[in-house]
């Protein structure tokens, strides 16, 4: 198997698609914005899969009820021996460079010599493809690197290339053996052989997956109910839902988001895909899918659930612009990367964004894992952590690591965001707010100190004297039942400048 060497400009676009994106996702996480626990998940996962530990913390349930990640052992493996979070953000942002280094070659061949840059930036300077690459990581957006190696390889007509990609493909996660069993029915073009193999042999994978581990490793609240619990608890609910009630089913995809997702998919390409519907097979298990859920973000085009459709419909563009031979080749390919400039600017990530550059989250993040590394660092060990989203990933490798409270989860720190502090100061309606009353039942427990309050940021350390450390210089020592200053009110209240005549308190 020889592959051709990409042309200069082709490989200079997938590198700074690999430095923009690696850049991007990791401004991201050292700011402490990333909105989703989604990295600290598979940063833990890795870590823990490379130790031998296959229960995940963070959603209480062992791996096999999740997702299967076999590339996630490798590398946890080399995250043991650097970073784990640092592996992963390298490695996702490696995957799409590559993936625009394959989708390159593909160009050329099809659209001769300066066919490989607009195969590069079919998928780079796709928007969804920015922002996946920049908001979190996750092994699908791996995936797209072999994803894209099946198809060019399919097209070569490279049966063993195929079959090393679909493998590739099936190790990042068990759910896309939807998408290699749809490449394996467009290898029936040239190998029918080949085309029942590889359809075949993912679909078992599936199956046993379905079958036999979810099953037996399920959480108690996992994707499935998230996208499609209101239709059932189980596949065969949610299908004998739809067949009972087809105007529920109806009415869903008749959504206006539901209705606009493909369009809106499609349109940074020019609509190019729809000249070459017979490259749509492989994506259409994940645009089903998003059409499907019932997940709020999935028609959002900087969703990651639309992400693996990607490589699939970015070989459709370049076949839709083949198509188009005939006509002046210097125009068609200016209108499609004018096109795709306006929609990465519309609706891609940009430098500007807040979510990449330091703020009062951003230092109050930064206290919060000191302190919590400085309390490893003199006892030796990781200590147990609970906490906001945006703080995971950054201690993500130690056993025992959850989301923030309710449950309470027993944490040596327990950290909390309370931003919402900041937003209603001075407002009455603080009290009202879903955040206020659960960390108030906190902060008046006898067995948390305030150790740290930095930013949005409130870090608890369980054992410690609720009156000490931050909370001493808000104590008053008192006498009776009249304060040393002030008037008291109760036992744990007083006012200052007051003064107390029995059962009547003064103003001073």
């Amino acid at each position: 198997m020889r592959l051709a060497k990409p042309d200069r400009p082709a490989a200079l676009i997938a590198l700074g698609a690999f430095l923009v994106t690696l850049a991007g996702v990791a401004a991201r996480y050292l700011t402490f914005h990333n909105a989703t626990f989604d990295l600290a998940f598979y940063a833990r996962m890795a870590w823990g899969l490379s130790g031998n530990d296959f229960w995940e913390p963070l959603v209480d349930a062992h791996v096999f009820g999740l997702h299967l990640s076999p590339i996630l052992v490798p590398l946890g493996l080399l995250g043991r021996l650097t970073n784990t979070v640092a592996v992963l953000m390298v490695a996702q942002s490696a995957a799409i460079g590559g993936t625009g280094l394959v989708l390159g070659r593909l160009g050329k061949r099809w659209l001769g010599p300066h066919g490989g840059w607009l195969g590069v930036l079919a998928l780079v300077a796709h928007p969804n493809a920015l922002h996946a690459a920049t908001y979190e990581v996750h092994p699908g957006t791996m995936a797209l690197l072999p994803m894209a190696w099946a198809l060019e390889r399919l097209d070569a007509q490279d049966r063993r290339g195929v079959v090393l990609a679909c493998l590739g493909v099936l190790a990042c996660r068990e759910d896309l053996a939807l998408v290699t069993a749809c490449i394996g029915a467009l290898a029936f073009g040239f190998d029918r052989r080949l085309g029942a193999g590889v359809m075949a042999g993912s679909l078992a994978y599936l199956a046993y997956f379905l079958v036999v581990l979810f099953p037996a490793h399920a959480p108690d609240t996992g994707s499935f109910e998230l996208h499609f619990g209101k239709w059932g608890a189980s596949f065969g609910e949610v299908f004998q839902t739809w067949w009972n009630e087809p105007g529920t089913l109806v009415a869903h995809l008749a959504q206006p988001r539901k209705l606009s997702f493909l369009p809106r998919a499609i349109l940074p390409w020019a609509l190019l895909p729809l000249l070459a519907p017979r490259w749509w097979l492989p994506a259409l298990p994940t645009l089903a899918i998003a059409q499907l859920s019932d997940f709020p973000t999935t028609p959002d085009l900087d969703s990651h659930y639309l992400t693996p459709a990607l490589p699939a419909l970015a070989v459709a563009a370049l076949a839709g612009l083949r198509r188009l031979t005939e006509a002046p080749a210097a125009p068609v390919r200016v209108a499609v990367v004018v096109t795709m400039a306006i929609a990465v600017l519309v609706a891609g990530p940009l430098p500007t964004d807040a979510a990449f550059w330091p703020d009062e989250t951003t230092r109050g993040g930064r206290a919060v894992v000191e302190a919590v590394e400085a309390r490893d660092a003199s006892l030796g060990m990781a200590s147990s952590f609970q906490g906001a989203d945006a703080l995971l990933a950054h201690v993500a490798e130690r056993r025992k690591l959850y989301r923030g409270p309710p449950p309470e989860r027993g944490a040596d720190f327990v950290a909390f965001d309370a931003r919402h502090r900041q937003d209603w100061a001075h407002d009455e309606t603080l009290l009202r707010t879903d955040e206020e009353e659960p960390l108030r039942a906190w902060l008046a427990r006898p067995d948390h100190e305030v150790v740290l309050a930095a930013g949005p940021y409130l870090l608890l350390a369980r054992g410690g004297d609720p009156r000490a450390g931050l909370a001493a210089p808000y104590f008053v020592e008192r006498e009776g039942n009249v304060a040393a200053e002030g008037a008291a009110i109760a036992a744990c209240l007083h006012v200052e400048p007051a003064r107390r005549d029995g059962d009547v308190i003064e103003l001073l």
